[in-house]
């Protein structure tokens, strides 16, 4: 897992990341392709920002696929080369998690039930009047999902 949150990083360890890299640290591609031998089989870029976008692409292995979730620069124009997926390489757009709810939310709910998916070490409740509060936690690391109630 690759992220600049030392919290998510550990946190990310403890539910069962075999290896992390700080965002922030020289040559992130890579360590990644140290670590896996010649590049990562898949990649998923969440940030938004152009640098990570190109990393989550350059650090594939030949056949590797790169799924984006969060568009670099909110939709913004980039200067990105497209060689790096001539060479072999796919970026996947997801959207709304790319698959069948009615699939999907079961098998999630029966992988937490067996303790393998703790998805409530994840997100944290917060009410609306405390928005603040949950973006500045997401931001230190606190929580991974902040959710906002509306009561």
């Amino acid at each position: 897992m690759v992220d600049v949150n030392p919290e998510r990083l550990q946190l990310a360890l403890q539910l069962g990341a075999t290896h992390i890299v700080n965002g922030k640290a020289d040559d992130v591609v890579a360590q990644i392709q140290a670590l896996t031998g010649g590049g990562a089989r898949y990649s998923v870029e969440t940030a938004g920002h152009a640098s990570t976008f190109t990393g989550a692409i350059d650090c594939l292995a030949i056949g590797g696929a790169c799924g984006l979730i969060a568009p670099p620069n909110n939709g913004a124009p980039i200067q990105w080369s497209p060689l790096n997926i001539v060479l072999g390489r796919s970026l996947l757009g997801v959207l709304e998690g790319s698959s069948n709810p009615d699939v999907f939310i079961p098998y999630l709910i029966d992988l937490y039930r067996a303790g393998q998916f703790p998805f409530d070490r994840l997100v944290k409740y917060y009410p609306f009047e405390c928005v603040n509060d949950a973006i500045r936690d997401s931001k230190e690391g606190k929580v991974v999902k902040p959710i906002l109630r509306m009561t």
